[in-house]
């Protein structure tokens, strides 16, 4: 039975699927993405997802399809909404698909499998490496098609004859498309919003009128801290006596609660303005950095952050994946450290008409808060993105199709939208499916 390998690397997980041609689920896999060395996370799910196979069904392989939204998610970041027939900045996204081509062609060559390699175009349709390493524009979105095409593959056959708006909420982004009945790929629009369950929380600290949110959730993407301090056992002390001396201090300050990553290799890059360069020389000397300690001004902060737009650090902090581990609704990561972040952003002041006061009273409101925040986002992205909405203004007319790491926060976005959810099986790993059933349309 010929099989397709679908690869989906995301900002936060790297997924793996086999498929039949006829379009069954043979295996699945997910491992944390490894940004540095993006093909130590693909080897490690390319391994998994094989493992289960027989020498047989791994000679059968007769397509590799690959999918990546680390251009698109870092399109985001800096704050460029993507949409159909949008053309993004080459300098942000180039690099990010020639890393994911390398590692893709560099683990499938180690492994042994020699079946040839597609990446999924814009369109939904699959070419060449060799096409995508020419013309990198082609594959910018090409996560959003895998997810539209993962969407409809998963569809329930009862579900198949309406329409329906997908919801596809990963770590960095939230995609959001029409699917129609056809379910023809290329001509469905979708909508790209920097928000995801990785996605910075910060304090507004002055809000304007009584209504306004305490909160910012997005685009900026973290590692959350949870997982920061989980994944890194090594580093995990270090994380935890920042956090305890930062609780210790009366003043808080929004670089409490934060760490940096370097992610540059060698000497600090020589095009870097000449504070770019001064903090990039300081996280370089850390394998995790404190990052109240490297920058403590204003125009430190400033460069550390271009640092991370140029995509030559990481940084970690509060996100609302480290808001769901503080209620214990995700026990996967470092819940103890999710707690101390949300308490050292609970801590920071916002400034009222009568007085400034606390953000909030305690970590578990400051968790409650971010969650509110964060599905009430996602549920204006939906309207705003949908074309069928009720005369009400804030209802949706068709189901919510929920796809993605972060699926589970649908449920919530739903109740807000007044529509019913429809989450089908492996959604999960709707990116890989999509990849891999896209040679099937």
């Amino acid at each position: 039975m010929p099989l397709i390998l679908g690869i989906d690397i995301g900002g936060s997980f790297t997924d793996c699927v086999v498929l039949a041609e006829t379009g069954g689920l043979i295996a699945k896999a997910k491992v944390a993405t490894t940004p540095r060395d993006l093909a130590l996370g693909l080897g490690e799910a390319v391994a998994h997802v094989l493992a289960p196979l027989t020498a047989k069904q791994k000679a059968s392989l007769f397509r590799v399809c690959l999918t990546t939204s680390l251009a698109s998610n870092a399109m985001l970041e800096v704050g460029g909404e993507l949409s159909s027939g949008q053309q993004a900045t080459a300098a942000t996204a180039n690099p990010l698909l020639a890393h994911c081509l390398a590692a893709s062609k560099q683990v499938l060559a180690d492994i042994g499998i020699t079946a040839p390699l597609l990446v999924v175009a814009a369109d939904g349709t699959l070419v060449s490496a060799a096409v995508a390493a020419d013309q990198p524009r082609q594959i910018i979105s090409s996560g959003v098609a895998a997810s539209i095409a993962g969407a409809s593959h998963l569809l329930p056959a009862k579900n198949g004859d309406i329409d329906a708006i997908m919801c596809d909420i990963g770590g960095g982004s939230t995609n959001i498309a029409l699917l129609n009945r056809d379910r023809a790929i290329g001509a469905t629009a979708c909508h790209s919003y920097g928000l995801g369950g990785d996605s910075e929380v910060r304090v507004n600290r002055r809000p304007s009128q009584a209504g306004d949110s305490k909160l910012y959730v997005g685009p900026r993407r973290f590692i959350p801290i949870s997982f920061l301090a989980h994944s890194q056992p090594k580093h995990q002390a270090k994380i935890h006596a920042a956090l305890d001396s930062q609780l210790k201090t009366p003043i808080a300050i929004p670089s409490h609660g934060k760490f940096v990553i370097p992610l540059f290799h060698g000497a600090v890059p020589t095009w870097l303005s000449k504070s770019e360069a001064k903090m990039a020389g300081e996280c370089a000397k850390h394998e995790i950095g404190v990052l109240a300690d490297i920058a403590a001004t204003r125009l430190a902060l400033a460069a550390i952050d271009r640092l991370a737009t140029h995509g030559l650090i990481r940084i970690a902090g509060f996100t609302p994946t480290d808001a769901l581990h503080v209620l214990g609704k995700w026990d996967a990561f470092d819940r103890v450290a999710a707690s101390k972040a949300a308490t050292l952003l609970a801590r920071q002041k916002i400034t009222t008409r009568a007085a400034d006061i606390a953000c909030a009273d305690s970590p578990e409101e400051m968790a409650e808060m971010t969650i509110k925040r964060f599905t009430s986002q996602v549920a204006q992205a939906v309207l705003d993105s949908a074309d069928a909405i009720e005369a009400g203004g804030n209802k949706l007319a068709l189901p919510l199709i929920a796809i993605g790491g972060a699926a589970g926060y649908c449920e919530a976005v739903a109740a807000r939208l007044g529509t019913r959810l429809i989450t089908p099986p492996q959604a999960e790993v709707a990116g890989a499916i999509g990849a891999a059933s896209c040679g099937m349309h």
